[in-house]
Formats: C-alpha cells, sequence, structure tokens
C-alpha cells in the first residue's frame, strides 16, 4: 500500500473498488446460475466452493499455477473414475478423498513436488 500512495493511488479507494467489482461478479455469476438451472435457493453455492477450497489445498496456498494444476487433475481424476471406472461414489467426494491423500503426503501442495511453489 505504500509504494502505491508513493506514486498518487489511493489505496483506500482502489480496494473499495476491487470488493465492488467483485461483488458484481459474484451476483452477476449467481444470476446466471440461477438462470441456467431455472431455480434459486440458499446453498446453491455450495459444492463450487467446497471444490474451489479443494483445489486451493491440493495446489498449495497463494500459487497460481498450483491451482490451474490442481483444477486440471480433479477434474480428470472425477472424470475418469466415474466414466471409465464406474465408481460408485458420488462425483464431489472424489475432490476431497484427493485432497486428503495430497494432504497426508504433501501438505504444503502438489507444486512443492515440481519444485515450483512461490512459498
Amino acid at each position: 500500500m505504500e509504494m502505491a500512495e508513493t506514486v498518487s493511488i489511493n489505496s483506500k479507494n482502489m480496494i473499495m473498488l476491487a470488493f465492488a467489482f467483485g461483488s458484481a461478479f459474484a451476483g452477476l455469476a449467481g444470476m446466471l446460475v440461477g438462470i441456467y438451472f431455472n431455480s434459486v435457493y440458499p446453498s446453491m453455492g455450495d459444492v463450487p466452493a467446497y471444490k474451489s477450497l479443494a483445489i486451493i489445498v491440493v495446489g498449495g496456498m497463494s500459487n497460481i499455477w498450483g491451482a490451474f494444476w490442481a483444477a486440471l487433475i480433479i477434474g480428470v481424476v472425477e472424470a475418469v473414475s466415474i466414466g471409465v471406472f464406474n465408481i460408485p461414489l458420488p462425483r464431489d467426494s472424489l475432490a476431497f478423498i484427493f485432497m486428503v491423500l495430497v494432504l497426508l503426503i504433501k501438505p504444503e501442495g502438489i507444486m512443492t513436488i515440481f519444485g515450483k511453489s512461490k512459498a
């Protein structure tokens, strides 16, 4: 914040603007999902929120590439395990099983396995 203020950027206004845009995009996304499924209910964002938590944990905190690869890996694991191997578990539980396995093996996230972690 100090560096931004040295070049005459009002940090408080930028933070307020970021929250405004984030809230507006979240509201727009909720509206579009409600239109797509033709229903709106209070817990409609639970599964994407839980799955994004699993992606953040698997990819490693504060690592954009880790989140990218974790999302790709979790998506492929879900598709292959349901489509090819016909595993009788619910699709959303596979992300958490994968998350627990990664936490047992490498709690920092998968990107530290490849030596590309920022932390």
